[in-house]
Parts: C-alpha cells; sequence; structure tokens
C-alpha cells in the first residue's frame, strides 16, 4: 500500500501549533474546543485540525511530565 503524503499546513495553522506548545493547560483546552468549532462549521480541514489536535496532545503530554516530575 502506498504511502500517502501529508498535505502541507497552512501558516496560520502553524502558527497556531507554535503558539500551543507554550500554552498553559486552560489555554490549550480552549485552543481544542476552538478548533473543534472550526472544524465543525466546515472552515478547517480535518488534516488540519488533526494537526491542532495532536499538538495539543503533545503539549498535554508535556505539561503532565513537569507536574509528575
Amino acid at each position: 500500500m502506498p504511502h500517502k503524503q501529508a498535505a502541507a499546513l497552512s501558516p496560520e495553522i502553524q502558527k497556531r501549533i507554535a503558539q500551543i506548545e507554550t500554552m498553559n493547560l486552560e489555554e490549550v483546552s480552549a485552543s481544542l474546543f476552538g478548533i473543534l468549532d472550526e472544524f465543525r462549521s466546515g472552515t478547517t480541514p480535518p488534516y488540519q485540525a488533526d494537526a491542532i489536535r495532536n499538538a495539543a496532545y503533545n503539549r498535554i503530554q508535556a505539561i503532565r511530565k513537569e507536574l509528575i516530575g
């Protein structure tokens, strides 16, 4: 089965991912709700919403490691 090449992310989405990497837990949560609303309204394609979700998951894991040690 051939490997699908990832579609390029828009500069806006790349900027949002960079911002997520410095957010606290509350800000990450708000960002996730925002992207969910955009996805539901059709303004953000699924692959871009998924990229933001992955960045948020990675940030939450980093916060978790900071808290647990």
